[in-house]
């Protein structure tokens, strides 16, 4: 018996957790442990394709979170709200110059990281992980579907600011 989340041995132990990760485990029931070392590295090769998979799927929703916290930056700096059409340039605004370059970056990065959940999700179907594909593929695809929609429907027209 081995521990999923650190491939640690459990053969003799009595209790419910793992002593070097303190990941719960039921010896009776074998889908809580690992049988064997490979088992274990494969099921946590799989966690770090999920969390990559909704890692990606932040993506939008960072850029808008870093777009607006610019917007707003420049709403205390200058006590007032900009001024989108040019006049108020967000590099010429002190403080608001790193979000708004992180911000458009994470724009810019946005199709290479639709690739990477692409292949993500390749990876998760090669290793057969059927049902953590379904759950975590839906949910970065739906994180990413809103965080998208937020960039092109921009409310506060944070990106034509950004862009000028």
């Amino acid at each position: 018996m081995f521990c999923f989340g650190c491939d640690y041995e459990l053969t003799g132990l009595g209790e419910g957790r793992c002593p070097e990760c303190g990941l719960g485990f039921d010896a009776l029931n074998p889908s809580t442990i690992a049988s064997s070392h490979s088992l274990a590295k494969r099921n946590r090769r799989l966690r770090i394709y999920e969390i990559a998979l909704i890692a990606v799927g932040l993506v939008p929703f960072t850029a808008n979170a870093l777009g607006f916290g610019a917007l707003l930056v420049a709403r205390m700096t200058l006590g007032r709200w900009p001024y989108r059409g040019g006049w108020d340039d967000p590099s010429n605004v002190p403080g608001v110059g790193l979000l708004a370059i992180l911000a458009i970056l994470l724009v810019v990065m946005s199709l290479p990281a639709f690739l990477t959940g692409f292949f993500l999700v390749i990876a998760l179907i090669s290793h057969k992980a059927w049902m953590r594909l379904v759950r975590n593929g839906f949910l970065a695809v739906g994180i990413w579907a809103c965080g998208f929609s937020f960039t092109l429907w921009d409310p506060a027209e944070v990106w034509m600011w950004l862009w000028d």
